[in-house]
């Protein structure tokens, strides 16, 4: 749904600028706006999808998964 959102705001940029070329009529704007609320619902909806539930993380070992800035144990030959 994430990656489909990305298409639809890239779609809503072409018909954006072919709205700006055309300024008598307007519908390629309205079509424009359209396609992002379409996007940012797509976007909400895969991001409510993607994390997990309540229930899940309670039900995990109570360990936290490692994040991106925690500090990676050292190597065992480096170990005391």
């Amino acid at each position: 749904m994430i990656i489909a959102s990305l298409l639809l705001v890239a779609v809503a940029a072409i018909l954006l600028v072919v709205g700006m070329s055309r300024p008598a009529d307007l519908g390629w704007v309205y079509a424009s706006i359209a396609t992002c609320v379409v996007a940012a619902l797509l976007l909400a909806a895969g991001v409510a999808r993607s994390r997990p539930n309540r229930r899940q993380r309670a039900q995990g070992d109570g360990e936290p998964p490692p994040s991106w800035t925690s500090k990676a144990p050292p190597p065992d030959d480096e170990r005391s």
